[in-house]
């Protein structure tokens, strides 16, 4: 009877590194939506101080490190890649591997 368990497979290590990796790809997934978020607040700002001859320097900052957050987490998925290049891949825990029979041999007389 299935209970809906992960298979053990690989053992400890390999859940590990299936729950770690669904984990960076949701926060990874999570932190973009932010940033582009932030980029789209700081664009707003920049422009509506700049018409009323404010300072933008708040507006500036804002996208640069909403910009350099991007590149953080690019950079540690670029990181995590070369650690591991099978890091991104998921396996479904009902996969089951090929199977390697052989064809039966034919009875002819």
């Amino acid at each position: 009877m299935d209970t809906g368990t992960i298979s053990t497979e690989r053992g400890a290590i390999g859940i590990i590194e299936q729950y770690v990796s669904q984990i960076f790809t949701f926060g990874a997934g999570f932190v973009s939506i932010i940033a582009v978020i932030w980029i789209i607040i700081g664009g707003y700002q920049y422009m509506m101080e700049g018409s009323f001859g404010g300072e933008t320097t708040a507006a500036k900052e804002k996208i640069t490190k909403a910009l350099s957050g991007l590149v953080l987490l690019f950079l540690s998925a670029l990181i995590l890649y070369t650690i591991n290049p099978t890091f991104f891949k998921f396996e479904s825990a009902e996969e089951t591997p090929p199977s390697t029979s052989t064809p039966a041999p034919s009875t002819s007389s």
